[in-house]
């Protein structure tokens, strides 16, 4: 849109005010509330932002992009429990969506529900999650809920795909190391330090 690209050349105010007449002009119109709310989001506004998906959801409850949004900016305004809300209703709308359940996952790992992140992680997975992220959160998750064998098969998993996370070869050597696979974790840990001679955890 041409709000859009007003945004894109730094033209912030000519954006928002381009999107402020079209709302006034087509307040019923969903794409200009969802437009209006992404560009607030990207700008920091986040409650503003809120604030436009909530329209957006008013005038139509069967959009499964309204909650996405919505919820992402709930999480980020650490609104945990809205974005939860947010983001199982996304899912109920849309369950083939792979990024519902990935994004689900990040909030009850944030509030300490590990075992319903396996479970929307491995849901991810299985829709065909693009993200190889997904599966370096899967480890944490499996980590948390003791389940050290699934993490390391998890990391490795990840790190057939980036395979100079350093981070991921320190965790992986952490769950080898419980699973007392002690050779196979200072494998992970010397590699960490090739990659990062300063590291504290390797």
């Amino acid at each position: 849109t041409d709000a859009g690209r007003r945004y894109q050349l730094g033209k912030n105010d000519e954006a928002f005010r381009l999107l402020l007449d079209l709302v006034n002009e087509s307040p019923q119109n969903i794409e200009v509330w969802l437009m209006l709310g992404t560009l607030q989001a990207l700008d920091g506004r986040l409650p503003e932002a809120e604030a436009s998906f909530t329209v957006a959801i008013g005038l139509d409850q069967s959009q499964e992009v309204s909650y996405f949004n919505r919820a992402s900016v709930r999480r980020d305004l650490e609104n945990f429990p809205g974005a939860l809300a947010d983001f199982t209703e996304a899912i109920r709308l849309n369950p083939q969506d792979w990024s519902n359940y990935a994004n689900r996952a990040q909030i009850f790992l944030k509030v300490g529900e590990p075992e319903r992140a396996v479970k929307d992680l491995k849901m991810a997975i299985d829709f065909g999650a693009e993200e190889t992220r997904v599966y370096q959160r899967l480890a944490t998750a499996l980590q948390a809920v003791g389940k050290n064998e699934e993490a390391a098969a998890a990391y490795e998993k990840f790190l057939q795909l980036q395979p100079t996370d350093e981070d991921s070869l320190v965790e992986r050597g952490i769950a080898m190391l419980q699973e007392g696979r002690l050779d196979e974790a200072l494998q992970d840990f010397d590699a960490a330090l090739v990659l990062n001679p300063r590291s504290v955890n390797a």
